[in-house]
């Protein structure tokens, strides 16, 4: 479908930037709900022996589980276009939920308290590269950028150990 031919009214750059802006500020808060509805997921069913025994006593059915996921991937990305927004939505929450029921493996190998420390430290760190994307408006996806994204990640993550006392192996962990 082309573009070229659409008439369009005259936008200013303060519009396009209050556009992009409040735009984001959407696509932060969703991404930020279908983390919370894994994260929920999957310390739910960690904590339910019913749920774990069905997932994981036979390596099939959470192979099916990753190749749901997996699926929903690739047909939300193809179909995106042609979805209506409450499609997307109930798909996108249909992912963050599967997403929840395969992570909750993570629950039954690491400690409560290092997988907190870690998605908290890594949350921290998404937060402060927003907030450094959003204010100096500089692509933080070449090397520099990424660099620096494992710089602050180190110095947050050392922070938070320290002030929580945390043993070596946790310290090892949050730095994985």
């Amino acid at each position: 479908m082309s573009y070229e031919h659409q008439q369009t009214l005259p936008v200013s750059p303060a519009q396009v930037s209050a556009i992009f802006t409040a735009a984001m500020q959407r696509v932060y808060l969703w991404m930020a709900l279908g983390l919370v509805l894994t994260a929920g997921v999957a310390f739910y069913v960690s904590s339910s022996f019913t749920l774990l025994s069905l997932i994981f006593s036979s390596q099939w059915v959470f192979l099916g589980l990753v190749l749901v996921e997996l699926g929903l991937v690739i047909g939300i990305t193809r179909a995106i276009n042609r979805l209506s927004p409450a499609a997307a939505v109930g798909l996108f929450f249909l992912y963050a939920a599967i997403n929840g029921v395969t992570l909750s493996a993570i629950f039954l190998v690491y400690d409560l308290g290092s997988v907190a420390l870690t998605f908290g430290t890594t949350a921290v760190v998404f937060g402060i590269m927003s907030f450094v994307g959003w204010t100096t408006k500089q692509d933080l996806s070449k090397w520099g950028g990424i660099l620096f994204m494992a710089l602050i990640g180190l110095i947050v993550a050392s922070i938070a150990n320290y002030f929580l006392a945390s043993t070596v192996l946790d310290g090892v962990i949050t730095y994985a």
